[in-house]
């Protein structure tokens, strides 16, 4: 929670110090804002891209780790299968 209290500090603090106007041509516009909510904004942007790659890559690696725990399950029982025959012939 303190965390949260000093970044909304450190945010407010930086918005009031660059409040300056600045305009942004893209495609179809044009819009005029303030310098901070465009830093903020891409940031937020940036984070949002960061979670998505992050949240790829975490299904990536559950469905191999499913995939190499069935493989090890059934490797598993062969080798038990294999050690039952083993100690079957011994007696």
């Amino acid at each position: 929670m303190a965390f949260a209290a000093l970044m909304a500090l450190l945010g407010f603090s930086f918005h009031l110090r660059n409040d300056q106007a600045v305009v942004l041509n893209y495609f179809t516009g044009r819009l005029e804002t303030e310098l901070s909510l465009v830093v903020v904004g891409a940031i937020i942007i940036g984070v949002m891209l960061g979670v998505l790659a992050m949240f790829i890559t975490v299904l990536r690696l559950k469905r191999e780790m499913r995939r190499l725990t069935r493989c090890n399950e059934k490797i598993h029982g062969e080798l038990v299968a294999t050690q039952a025959n083993s100690s079957e012939d011994v007696h």
